[in-house]
């Protein structure tokens, strides 16, 4: 899995949406995401995935053992909608885990997308 420990993080830039997958049962148990903001603002990052349900989890640079916050609301009533936004000083690198709620399961395909004000 290419993108899945925080070193080979994908690289998320506004106005380029991914498109990728989780796969438990065959051994994609989460992708990383990083976003890294040129100037101080907010940055938001957003899942979508019409079938399955997804975790969204927010990471500070260099501390992968606690989440800074996370995102499973499920948003307009989709189980792989999931939304989440923090603060950000110029120059500063945040990491963002999609995972399944569930560990074991089908695959989930969802697109990614990130915007930074």
């Amino acid at each position: 899995d290419p993108d899945g420990m925080p070193t080979a993080a994908a690289t998320l830039a506004p106005g380029t949406p991914i498109d990728d997958s989780v796969d438990p049962s065959a051994g994609d148990a989460w992708d990383w995401f990083k976003v890294t903001a040129d100037s101080a603002g907010v940055i938001t990052v957003v899942t979508e995935a019409p079938e399955g349900d997804l975790v969204l989890e927010v990471f500070g640079e260099g501390s992968f053992a606690e989440a800074i916050n996370r995102s499973d609301q499920d948003m307009q009533g989709v189980a792989g909608n999931e939304s989440l936004t923090i603060q950000t000083a110029a120059g500063q690198t945040y990491y963002f885990k999609v995972s399944p709620v569930f560990s074991s399961g089908d695959a989930i395909a969802y697109r990614i997308r990130v915007g930074i004000m």
